[in-house]
C-alpha cells in the first residue's frame, strides 16, 4: 500500500539496506495490509480498536524454516501495528522468535 502512494516504502528500503549488510533474506510478500484507513489518520484509541483488523497472513508457506524472524517499521507510535504482525504470525506460522526492530519512536501527543 505505502509503495502504490508514495512510491517507495520506507520500512522495505531499510530493510533492505539490513539485508544486504548482514545477509539478511527479506519476506515482504507474505502479511498484506486489509483495506481500510491508514494508520497514520487514526488516533491512538482508534488505533488501539482497530488492532487485530489490519492485516491477513497470504501464505505461511513461504515462512516454513524461518523460526527467527524481524518486523521492520520506520516508525513506531501506539505499537499496534506491529502487535498485531507478531500475533498472525504466531497464530499462523512455526516462527518461534520474533523480533521489533523500529527506527524511530513517536512520542507526539496527536497519536494519544
Amino acid at each position: 500500500m505505502r509503495l502504490a502512494v508514495r512510491g517507495y516504502n520506507q520500512s522495505l528500503e531499510i530493510a533492505k539496506v539490513l539485508s544486504n549488510e548482514y545477509g539478511i533474506p527479506i519476506e515482504n510478500s507474505t502479511i498484506y495490509r486489509r483495506k481500510g484507513l491508514s494508520q497514520k489518520v487514526l488516533n491512538r484509541k482508534q488505533r488501539l480498536a482497530n488492532e487485530g483488523r489490519m492485516f491477513t497472513l497470504k501464505s505461511a508457506k513461504r515462512l516454513t524454516g524461518y523460526g527467527h524472524v524481524a518486523i521492520i517499521d520506520d516508525v513506531i507510535t501506539t505499537g499496534s501495528t506491529v502487535r498485531e504482525m507478531s500475533a498472525l504470525l504466531r497464530e499462523q506460522t512455526a516462527v518461534q522468535r520474533i523480533d521489533i526492530w523500529g527506527i524511530a519512536r513517536s512520542n507526539s501527543t496527536s497519536a494519544e
